[in-house]
């Protein structure tokens, strides 16, 4: 029997002519709470901007805070969301040919980048770097080993390690100590107790990464094996055919202090010098659960000194030359203050947490920086507002109940008796104490531990310490242990301003759900940004007097 064939029907240059031109657009892709906060900045830096290029957020999230907040909005000539599988190549390619970008960013790395091959390095002439950073960048990123790799090949100071194929080279490697082939010696090396395991690809924000300690080493292995065995089979039931889950084991920092800086980098074209804008660097803590519970900018001085902070800014800067950057880095470093170790760990190019506070301290924040690098604009200066607001701190607003499913909340912020606080914070203090005595179910178990404590003699300058409160309120569905929120402080003492957002954040911030009656005295977020400011709020005038007294 003769083959079948089947002629495609003629095109016309009539019909290539009516067919209506492509929407011109950004785009981001990823849309969790750092794209649902450039959103509103985006949607507030074209407020009476006639005809604007719309940014359009892409992803499936399940409970996506950018989808909610780009349907409350209701703009869709300036703000749109598009379900797409970003980690389905031919999804994101499909989703971008309906539109004629301008510019192409992330909001995180999972993301298949063989869809942005159109856009990147690989790209027609016309379409060429429309990904801002570009997909060798983030593909670099996306593998923690090549990572380590690049930085050993550049010169930039990371913690010793070793790649491993498998979990079970890594069990066979700690288990077998007699080969002295010069490869064995150096993994060997790093897997000498303490030592920290991170999984090559997918692990963040502390998932994938596991310290092993001596008193639990095989148990933590067996965990690693479990995980990495889990991953296998979810790779399989994907299609993939040799599933593969990677390793890189390097050296514990002993007494380490976490710092991270950002930076926006525009190359620019023929023989002029890049834009460079390099953050002042933050000093981040992190729980138990290895996720950032708080951060100040700049350091802590009496922890990490002036000449460590200086070099964290130039290698970061170094960074993003060597690689190019076109958009935003945030570099996270490791340092030890008794060795004097000093490493980088990693790096995202995205918005990342350590960028938060900038919004509230410099004339262009992280959310402006990331929109002009996706726009191909100039950057914009980073300096200090004010004097009295040159000193930043965040704390995590983290979800303490609910269960596994969620639920919709908002942030309760009890500003009548934040200005009790700040207007006598001894006679505040010691009320909620007695308070706490007497109705303990009333109260956090946070809340209880830190008004047990001894009241600090510096309390007056503690609640005084403030210029700037910015409340941020995600919108993701409200589960323990996720972050749902920050609140971000202004000030000249970022020492300061951390321990009094520790009681702000304790005291006088709760999560509730979204349905809660509103009461007098209290104001609440949701999807979004609230920024109390000493300045310019005169709704809340008690606020601003009190502050204004204590500053």
């Amino acid at each position: 029997m003769s083959a079948i064939t089947f002629q495609a029907p003629l095109t016309t240059t009539r019909d290539k002519q009516s067919a209506p031109p492509k929407q011109k657009a950004y785009i981001i892709l990823g849309d969790g709470q750092f794209a649902a906060l450039t959103a509103l900045k985006y949607v507030k830096m074209h407020e009476g901007v006639s005809q604007p290029t719309p940014l359009v957020i892409m992803g499936n999230s399940p409970d996506s805070c950018a989808r909610d907040y780009c349907e409350k909005m209701n703009k869709p000539d300036l703000l749109r969301y598009e379900a797409v599988n970003l980690k389905d190549s031919t999804a994101v390619k499909t989703a971008l040919g309906k539109f004629n970008p301008k510019g192409i960013s992330y909001e995180l790395e999972d993301i298949n980048l063989d869809g942005l091959k159109e856009y990147s390095e690989e790209g027609s002439a016309d379409k060429l770097h429309l990904a801002r950073p570009s997909t060798e960048i983030l593909r670099l990123i996306q593998n923690k080993g090549l990572q380590k790799d690049w930085y050993s090949e550049m010169g930039i100071p990371t913690a010793p390690y070793a790649r491993f194929d498998s979990i079970d080279d890594i069990i066979d490697a700690y288990n077998n100590s007699n080969d002295d082939t010069p490869e064995a010696t150096i993994k060997q090396d790093t897997l000498k107790p303490p030592f920290v395991v991170k999984i090559e690809e997918g692990g963040y924000d502390g998932k994938g990464l596991k310290i092993v300690e001596s008193n639990n080493a095989d148990e933590a292995l067996k965990e690693l094996k479990n995980m990495a065995d889990s991953r296998m089979e979810a790779q399989k039931g994907a299609g993939v055919t040799n599933p593969k889950v990677g390793f890189v084991v390097e050296k514990k920092v002993a007494n380490k202090i976490e710092l991270g800086v950002l930076v926006a980098r525009k190359p620019q074209n023929g023989s002029g010098a890049a834009d460079v804008k390099v953050f002042p660097p933050a000093q981040m803590v992190f729980d138990k659960e290895n996720k950032l519970s708080s951060l100040i900018s700049p350091p802590n001085q009496k922890e990490v000194p002036e000449d460590i902070t200086r070099l964290a800014q130039k290698i970061t800067k170094k960074i993003a030359n060597k690689m190019d950057l076109h958009g935003l880095l945030a570099v996270e470093f490791l340092y030890d203050p008794d060795t004097k170790e000093f490493y980088v760990n990693e790096a995202a190019p995205r918005p990342h947490n350590v960028g938060y506070p900038y919004e509230l301290i410099s004339e262009n924040g992280m959310f402006e920086q990331f929109i002009k690098t996706f726009r191909g604009e100039d950057l914009g200066s980073i300096e200090s507002k004010s004097p009295d607001s040159s000193s930043s701190a965040l704390i995590n607003i983290i979800g303490q109940d609910g269960n596994a499913n969620g639920y919709k909340g908002k942030i309760e912020l009890n500003v009548a008796g934040l200005i009790d606080f700040i207007k006598d914070p001894s006679q505040k203090l010691s009320q909620l104490a007695a308070k706490a005595r007497e109705e303990a179910s009333k109260f956090s178990e946070n809340a209880i531990a830190l008004l047990a404590q001894e009241i600090p003699e510096n309390i007056q300058e503690i609640a005084g310490s403030v210029t700037k409160i910015l409340t941020a309120w995600y919108g993701k569905l409200v589960k323990p242990e996720r972050k749902n929120g920050h609140i971000a402080l202004a000030g000249s003492n970022p020492v300061l301003l951390d321990r009094f957002g520790e009681y702000l954040n304790k005291l006088f911030i709760k999560i509730v759900p979204e349905n809660e009656p509103e009461k007098l005295g209290h104001i609440y977020s949701d999807t979004g940004l609230t920024v109390l400011n000493s300045e310019d709020r005169d709704d809340l005038a008690g606020l601003k007097n009190a502050l204004a007294r204590n500053r």
